[in-house]
C-alpha cells in the first residue's frame, strides 16, 4: 500500500519507490462536479514533499487521472500532457494496490455525497424514465436518481437493512405516499447478484399511515418502530426527499421541452370508490397500479450493489 491518510488533517500521502529512491507526495483529489455523474474518474495532483536528503531530486507536481471503476489509467483525451507525466502516471498506477484503490473510493464517495447534499437542485442534470413514469406509473427510487445521496439504513434485531424509498413524481399527482423496501445488508453481500427485499411498507408521510405490502419475512412492527426511533423525523425526511425528486423531475421535463400540460386525474381518497368505475375501493384498485422499479442501485465506498426485482403494487 503506497497511500496513507493522516488522522488529523485527512491529507492523503503517497510514498513511491522510484528505482533506488523513495519519494513522498501530498495528494489532492478532484472529482467530477456533477453530483449524478457515476464515471468514477478522479484527478490526483501529487506535490512532492521535501526530503531529508539533498541527494533526492525534487520534481514538479504531477497530475494523474485514474478511473476507479476499472482501476486503470483514465483517458487524457486531447489534453496537452508531457511524456514525463504519462510515464509518471503509468508508474504510479502500477504501484497502487487494492487497499489504495479502496482509500481513493472512500474519498470519491465522500466528496460526491457532499456535492449531492449541498448542490442547488437547479444545477443537477438528473435523468428520469419519462415514459414509464407517465404511462406506466413507475415509481422512482431516491438512490437511483441521486446515486450519491444519503441512503436510509435501519437496524432491526441486530440486523442491518437498506431501505429504498420510492416515490411517484408523475405530472399532476399530488400523492404523499412512499414505498419503503427493506433489504438485508450483510458484510459478505454478493455484488454480482441482486438480493431480494424482505419487507415492503406503503407509508403516507402526510397522514402518517403505514400499510403492509405482500408477505414479509421480518417483524413488521419491529421494523417500523426501529425506523421511527432511528429517524425521529422520518416523515419530514420522506417529505423532503419526495419534494427534491419532484423538483428534479420538473427540471428534467423543462430541459427536454416536455409539455407541462398535466394529465387530468380525479382525486380520490384511499377508501373512496375507484374513479375507474370498477366498483372497488381506490386503495385496492388504481392506487396499486403504481409499480416499483425492477432493481435498485446502491453505491458505497466499495462500489456498486444491485438489489432485488420489484413487483407490481
Amino acid at each position: 500500500m503506497i497511500l496513507t491518510q493522516e488522522n488529523t488533517s485527512n491529507k492523503i500521502i503517497a510514498t513511491i519507490n522510484n528505482e533506488d529512491l523513495t519519494e513522498t507526495y501530498e495528494c489532492k483529489m478532484a472529482v467530477c462536479p456533477n453530483p449524478v455523474c457515476t464515471c468514477g474518474v478522479v484527478s490526483i495532483t501529487l506535490t512532492p514533499i521535501p526530503g531529508d536528503s539533498e541527494h533526492i531530486p525534487q520534481t514538479t507536481p504531477k497530475t494523474v487521472k485514474i478511473d476507479l471503476t476499472t482501476e486503470s489509467l483514465a483517458d487524457y483525451k486531447d489534453e496537452d500532457v508531457s511524456q514525463e507525466t504519462l510515464d509518471f502516471a503509468d508508474d504510479f498506477i502500477k504501484q497502487l494496490q487494492k487497499d489504495d484503490y479502496r482509500l481513493l473510493q472512500q474519498e470519491l464517495f465522500a466528496r460526491k455525497s457532499h456535492l449531492t447534499e449541498t448542490a442547488d437542485l437547479a444545477s443537477i442534470d438528473a435523468n428520469f424514465p419519462l415514459e414509464k413514469i407517465e404511462n406506466e406509473s413507475v415509481l422512482v427510487a431516491y438512490s437511483d436518481i441521486l446515486p450519491f445521496g444519503k441512503q436510509l439504513m435501519v437496524t432491526v434485531d441486530n440486523q442491518k437493512y437498506l431501505v429504498f424509498d420510492q416515490y411517484c413524481v408523475r405530472t399532476n399527482c399530488s400523492c404523499t405516499d412512499t414505498v419503503l423496501s427493506f433489504f438485508p445488508l450483510d458484510e459478505g453481500i454478493d455484488r454480482s447478484h441482486p438480493t431480494k427485499e424482505v419487507l415492503t411498507y406503503f407509508a403516507n408521510y402526510k397522514k402518517r399511515t403505514w400499510d403492509l405490502e405482500g408477505h414479509n419475512k421480518i417483524d413488521e412492527a419491529a421494523a417500523r418502530q426501529a425506523l421511527k426511533e432511528q429517524y425521529p423525523k422520518i416523515y419530514k425526511v420522506l417529505q423532503n426527499r419526495h419534494k427534491q425528486l419532484k423538483v428534479l423531475y420538473a427540471n428534467y421535463r423543462k430541459r427536454n421541452r416536455v409539455s407541462q400540460q398535466p394529465v387530468s386525474l380525479k382525486k380520490a381518497k384511499r377508501n373512496d370508490p375507484c374513479p375507474c368505475g370498477s366498483g372497488k375501493k381506490y386503495k385496492s384498485c388504481c392506487m396499486r397500479q403504481k409499480r416499483k422499479p425492477d432493481t435498485y442501485t446502491w453505491r458505497d465506498d466499495k462500489g456498486i450493489n444491485i438489489f432485488g426485482k420489484g413487483t407490481k403494487r
